[in-house]
């Protein structure tokens, strides 16, 4: 199973707001097959790996092995 492990940066309990959009990226690519979604977290290039919003932002290979859009 693809999976993704993040840390907001800065992140509180007031900041759960924040996370609206890539949650519902996440469901998205899963539940709708939204293609569009796919390059937030899949492939080589993908839009979450190098974001500052993250502190952490780590795939595994499985996650890694899924082909970008």
């Amino acid at each position: 199973m693809p999976a993704v492990y993040a840390e907001q940066r800065g992140a509180d309990h007031y900041g759960i707001t924040a996370l609206h959009g890539p949650v519902t990226a996440w469901f998205r690519f899963h539940l709708m097959r939204d293609e569009q979604a796919r390059g937030l977290y899949f492939g080589p290039d993908c839009t979450y790996c190098s974001s500052s919003f993250w502190s952490v932002f780590e795939r595994n290979p499985r996650a890694k092995a899924v082909p970008a859009p």
